[in-house]
């Protein structure tokens, strides 16, 4: 499948790393300069957030499996993490601490 869009550049940003995250990897992604154009108004900010560590240790699978549905984890159980690390991409605007 091809779409195709015309989108301003300050629109893009981030979107590629979004894209890759949806698509687990397995999406292409390119862009191509078009033209100069007039001012489109303001674009949505982000709508997504991160899961992030509270603390150093190991991940254990009981924690990671509440938080499952929250968003796409990036580690598996067993895992040293330490404090700050992201561990998974979050559906909602704001950081979530979790142990």
């Amino acid at each position: 499948m091809r779409l195709e869009f015309d989108i301003p550049s300050r629109g893009l940003l981030g979107m590629r790393s979004r894209y890759l995250t949806a698509t687990r990897g397995e999406g292409l992604f390119s862009t191509q300069f078009l033209d100069y154009g007039p001012y489109k108004g303001e674009i949505p900010h982000r709508t997504n957030g991160s899961l992030v560590c509270d603390r150093a240790g190991l991940t254990v699978e009981y924690g990671l499996h509440g938080l499952e549905d929250r968003g796409v984890l990036f580690v598996d159980p067993g895992v040293s993490v330490y404090e700050g690390m992201i561990k998974a991409h979050q559906y909602a605007f704001y950081k979530f601490r979790a142990s």
